[in-house]
């Protein structure tokens, strides 16, 4: 018998000589990919730019504000304990002035000794303190032949008790017309001598509740309009002290 010809009758197929559709193109004829021609106006490639930017930076300020989160509430913790910590150091610097009275108002001269300059006024404003009382005195800062006022006397009395008392008489320099000019203040620290500056502006705001101001011990105190009393630490806690 002779060799049988595969006919397409018989659905016998040599490979390689047929493929069906569903197999997809023989190599080498596939049809070439069409080129599609988009034109973009300069307009619209701004907008696509700036899409793809507020993209962009919403995702990123996203992404930025959940990593800063829990870093602002450390930080917030951080500063409170910084302010913790700063008020202790105040209090441990007040006590270190705890015997610290300042004198202002005595006038000023060369070669002069400031203790006798301090016993005379005392003495003219019948005050109870007595040399014994003073451990020292001294004048505060450099002298300034063009300074207007005299600088401030300190004063450090030997025991917490003569300066209660010295404080608490102080009022009779204002009575006596020899001491008239003579004012004393305890020596503060520089955050509550800026506090008492503070709620002394308070006393003269009309808008202010605080009526009246001044310290003991070492403490800013101020009274308000309703006859209250209070002990004031931060300049901020004086807001509430103004009426809205």
């Amino acid at each position: 018998m002779g060799t049988s010809t595969p006919s397409a009758h018989h659905g016998n197929v040599l490979p390689g000589n047929y493929y069906p559709q569903t197999v997809g193109y023989p190599p080498g004829h596939a049809p070439s990919p069409q080129a599609y021609n988009v034109n973009l106006s300069p307009d619209n490639i701004k907008d696509i730019a700036v899409a793809v930017r507020d993209m962009l930076v919403e995702e990123i300020s996203s992404l930025i504000q959940k990593e800063m989160a829990p870093l602002r509430v450390e930080l917030d913790a951080i500063k409170l304990e910084n302010q913790d910590l700063r008020l202790k150091l105040d209090d441990l610097e007040q006590y270190s002035r705890r015997p610290l009275v300042r004198i202002s108002g005595i006038p000023e001269s060369q070669h002069e000794n400031s203790t006798a300059l301090v016993l005379d006024v005392i003495d003219k404003a019948g005050i109870s303190v007595s040399a014994e009382d003073i451990e020292r005195t001294h004048r505060v800062g450099n002298p300034v032949k063009t300074r207007s006022k005299p600088r401030q006397i300190i004063m450090r009395l030997r025991s917490y008790e003569a300066k209660r008392t010295f404080l608490k008489s102080s009022k009779k320099f204002r009575d006596c017309p020899a001491t008239k000019s003579v004012s004393v203040n305890e020596d503060l620290t520089k955050h509550r001598d800026k506090l008492a500056f503070h709620c002394r502006k308070l006393v003269k705001n009309p808008s202010s509740s605080v009526v009246q101001t001044w310290t003991w011990d070492g403490k800013v105190m101020v009274k308000d309009k309703s006859d209250r009393t209070s002990r004031s630490q931060r300049r901020r806690t004086c807001v509430g002290l103004v009426m809205s």
